[in-house]
């Protein structure tokens, strides 16, 4: 078995030990600022998939796995519709027997 030898100039390790320098660094600082959470428990609040309610108005991808899910959402909830008012006060007033709403006032 041959053996490649590569021989480097001193100033690409200089170059080289200033770059793992640098990363070593930036890694360091980013886990000063960032706070480590080995566990569930650490968390003031935790969501757990299971417990998202299974209504037209939510979407969670993990309900999709093992599918061809096309979306980019991994977990939506969007405001529920409700009927207008106007409907309402209708049927209001005519359960009470007060007429359309422009006769209540």
């Amino acid at each position: 078995m041959s053996t490649i030898s590569v021989e480097t100039s001193s100033g690409d390790t200089l170059v080289r030990d200033k770059a793992v320098r640098i990363f070593t660094y930036l890694k360091e600082l980013t886990e000063l600022r960032t706070d480590v959470r080995r566990n569930c428990d650490d968390y003031d609040q935790v969501v757990w998939w299971a417990e998202i309610p299974r209504e037209k108005e939510c979407y969670c991808a993990a309900w999709d796995l093992g599918r061809d899910a096309a979306r980019e959402d991994w977990l939506r909830v969007e405001r529920p519709r409700r009927k207008r008012w106007a409907s309402r006060a209708v049927r209001l007033g005519a359960a009470i027997g007060a007429g359309p709403p422009s006769e209540l006032g």
